[in-house]
């Protein structure tokens, strides 16, 4: 097993997230900073597509209080902006 001093983390003071999508990060950062996070600024998504994201990427990071905000604005968005397709 490789020891933390070892890591390439350790070495540089960075922690590189090859597989996340670098606007789901940047929301995940401002969550832990501020408790929160805003809905715009974060690609070209609609924010219940942000929420989803976020909500994944809290599973991945273990981190449950992120899951639950992103859960929580999720289906607020889902119930006050979901509009069936209308029948043809």
């Amino acid at each position: 097993m490789v020891g933390l001093t070892d890591s390439q983390e350790a070495k540089s003071g960075k922690v590189v997230l090859k597989e996340d999508d670098p606007h789901v990060v940047a929301a995940m950062l401002h969550y832990l900073y501020h408790l929160d996070y805003v809905d715009e600024g974060y690609g070209d998504w609609a924010p219940m597509i942000l929420d989803y994201k976020l909500y994944v990427m809290a599973d991945k990071y273990q981190i449950e209080a992120l899951q639950a905000l992103a859960k929580d604005k999720f289906l607020k968005r889902v119930a006050s902006q979901w509009r069936p397709p209308s029948p043809r």
